[in-house]
């Protein structure tokens, strides 16, 4: 006999007093989490995080968990925790004009370099099986290789402009040295 485990008569609907996420202190719980958080993206990502009752639901959130737990043993210089939220950052470079302020360059420049690591981290695992969880969770991270190398190519580390930016810089560049 096969189980369908997602037939909703596995899983009879319960109700809850509308306080059950504090009588049972997952609220405590989300804020001991948000305040582990480094970016925005993970605090947004764990207000969000849903009181689950389903029992495969659950079980898929701990194998996640797991996936996460040894992926941060093998690579513990590339955390995701660390990632950033820059949508409101990349919609405004098509705005002709707007430059963006040095801290705000150095967190697109961070996030782009980021995502770019962690996914060829991903991309080159040994056993991408153990980790078809964490996988599928980062297919919406940042990949603009393009804007990457063109922030790269035009500034350094610091935000300051390259003197070989632009083929007129780099004529400048030559003539004033």
């Amino acid at each position: 006999m096969v189980i369908n485990l997602k037939s909703p008569d596995l899983y009879p609907m319960k109700t809850y007093p509308e306080t059950i996420v504090e009588l049972l202190e997952f609220d405590k719980v989300r804020s001991m989490l948000i305040d582990h958080c480094v970016g925005l993206a993970g605090k947004k990502g764990i207000e969000k995080l849903p009181f689950l009752t389903n029992a495969e639901q659950i079980r898929y959130q701990l194998e996640l968990v797991a996936e996460w737990e040894l992926l941060s043993r093998l690579y513990p210089d590339c955390r995701i925790f660390q990632y950033a939220e820059i949508d409101s950052l990349k919609k405004v470079l098509h705005i002709e004009g707007y430059v963006y302020e040095v801290e705000e360059f150095l967190l697109v420049r961070s996030v782009l370099e980021f995502s770019s690591r962690f996914l060829s981290i991903l991309n080159k695992l040994e056993e991408p099986e153990k980790f078809k969880g964490v996988i599928e969770e980062c297919k919406p991270l940042e990949k603009d290789e393009d804007l990457l190398s063109r922030l790269t190519n035009t500034f350094d580390q610091d935000g300051s402009i390259l003197p070989d930016a632009s083929p007129e810089l780099k004529k400048l560049h030559r003539y004033y040295l």
